[in-house]
């Protein structure tokens, strides 16, 4: 509940910023004649906000990074989770400063790197689910393996019942020289 809380208060206080820093860029834009340069028409609209908010509450003992929506391909819900837990080591001793460097650290490598390669994508997924992932193969695997033996077992069940002994053998190529044919099997017919 708390977490959810500084989580809406962190992305109004960014809501209110990124809407400031709009308005303030059509006043300049405005100012600066750009209408007339239109040919009347309304100015060129905002572009949308870089803004990094790092939201820090000693008191509740939450972090939480919120960015700007152009900047979200580049910093994923993903990448902001791993520099909070960064942070965490140097929040719980309580140095606000170095972790807020850590932060500040670490968000400016990952703006400079760019949006995030494909690898660092299956890197992260597979150390969010990579248990669950082993975990589902490991059990298809098993099941798989199971329904093999079993239909294997049934076959070799089947084939050995099937089997005659040397005495059944034997009264089988006896009863098969006494056998002799009166009709046609399949019309019955003499």
């Amino acid at each position: 509940m708390v977490n959810d809380a500084a989580q809406y208060f962190a992305r109004y206080i960014h809501d209110t910023w990124s809407k400031r820093f709009t308005e303030e860029i059509k006043a300049s834009s405005s100012s600066e004649g750009n209408i007339n340069n239109n040919n009347g028409a309304s100015p060129v609209p905002p572009t949308p906000t870089s803004i990094v908010l790092i939201f820090i509450s000693t008191r509740d003992r939450i972090c939480y990074i919120s960015s700007g929506t152009r900047i979200a391909a580049i910093l994923p819900w993903w990448r902001l989770e791993h520099v909070v837990q960064d942070m965490k080591q140097d929040l719980r001793k309580g140095q606000t400063g170095d972790a807020l460097d850590v932060a500040i650290e670490e968000l400016t490598e990952l703006l400079l790197d760019g949006p995030p390669s494909f690898g660092d994508r299956v890197n992260d997924f597979f150390q969010r689910f990579g248990i669950v992932m082993l975990f589902t193969i490991f059990t298809f695997v098993f099941a798989t393996w199971g329904e093999f033996r079993d239909q294997r077992k049934g076959l070799f069940f089947a084939e050995r019942r099937s089997r005659m002994t040397a005495a059944e053998k034997e009264k089988a190529r006896s009863l098969q020289k006494e056998f002799c044919t009166n009709m046609c099997p399949i019309c019955l017919e003499p």
